[in-house]
Order: structure tokens, then C-alpha cells, then sequence
């Protein structure tokens, strides 16, 4: 995952301007501290779901899986709309002190990035439902076949494409949250 991660950079510096590439690292950033906002649903499932499967309680451990994914759909689906309600309503060339011309390109990257976000908090439960049968080797695959994909697909544009943020945001977002799907 890390290397993968070492290969998207120089990548996406031939991808993108360095100023689409500026703009890009602040939007991910802000995306990425956004990652907090787990709040700790998914450890607090893991440790009791741990705890469930060790006393061979099959009730609980449904009861608290469904619980946790009621409890995230229930936080961001809404956050995510209202987020989604929001975004266009904010000057994003002003926030990124970037030209205002890529104000509407940065709202759509935003929703998407956001959109994609929304959905990974929700998906990630699966990830904390394999921690908890000591399966953890398996639940940290998703993410190097979300940054695989992510990194062939960019290659691929790189290509065939001029630069794009929005290209970026769907490649880079979209596709972990797929593969968690």
C-alpha cells in the first residue's frame, strides 16, 4: 500500500498541473481529515463483536453489526446531503486561495470527494466485522485493491486524458469504495 502510494505521487504530478496538483493535496487533506469523523463506531464494533464471538453469542453479534451500520447510515447519509446542499454554497477558490476560475471544477470535485466519503464511513463496518474474527490480513486487502485500481486507472488516464481533477477525485475516491462495495 505504501509503495502504491509512493507510485500515485510522481504520477499525478504528470497528470496534473502543479497548480491543479497544489489544489489537489488541499483537497485531499481536508478529505482525509474528514477520516475522524469515525468517532470510533467501527473500534467500539470491533471490540464488542470480539467480545460477542468469544461467549458464542450469534445474537449480539448480529444485533451489534446491524446496530453500527443503522448508526452510520443514519450519521452520514444525512451528513452527506446536507454536505452535498452546502458545497456549492461555499466560494472554494477563496477557502484554497486558488484562481476563481476553478470554483465550479472544486465544488464538483468536492461533492464527489465527499459523496465517496459518506459511503467508505458506511462500508468500512465490513472492514471492522473482519478485525473482529481475526481476520485483519483480509480486511487491510481492500485498501491495496482500492489503491491498485486506483493507480492503474490513473495511469490510464495519464494516457489518454489531459489532466483532470474531477478524473483524479472519481479515480482515487470512487474505486476503494468499490471495492469495499
Amino acid at each position: 500500500s505504501i509503495l502504491i502510494q509512493l507510485l500515485l505521487v510522481p504520477m499525478t504530478l504528470g497528470y496534473l498541473t502543479s497548480e491543479l496538483y497544489g489544489i489537489w493535496l488541499s483537497v485531499s487533506s481536508i478529505i482525509l481529515w474528514l477520516n475522524f469523523f469515525d468517532v470510533g463506531f467501527t473500534l467500539g464494533l470491533k471490540n464488542k463483536l470480539s467480545e460477542a464471538l468469544a461467549l458464542n453469542d450469534s445474537r449480539r453479534c448480529k444485533a451489534l453489526v446491524s446496530t453500527t451500520y443503522a448508526v452510520m447510515v443514519l450519521v452520514f447519509v444525512p451528513l452527506g446531503i446536507l454536505l452535498e446542499c452546502t458545497i456549492p454554497l461555499v466560494d472554494w477558490s477563496a477557502v484554497l486561495n486558488v484562481n476563481p476560475d476553478y470554483n465550479p471544477q472544486l465544488v464538483n470535485v468536492i461533492r464527489v470527494l465527499v459523496a465517496c466519503f459518506c459511503l467508505q464511513m458506511i462500508f468500512n463496518v465490513l472492514t471492522a466485522v473482519l478485525a473482529a474474527f481475526q481476520r485483519v490480513a483480509l480486511s487491510s486487502v481492500f485498501p491495496v485493491i482500492g489503491n491498485v485500481l486506483a493507480c492503474v486507472t490513473i495511469y490510464i488516464l495519464t494516457q489518454t486524458t489531459e489532466g483532470s481533477l474531477m478524473n483524479l477525485a472519481v479515480s482515487i475516491s470512487f474505486l476503494p469504495v468499490l471495492v469495499l462495495l
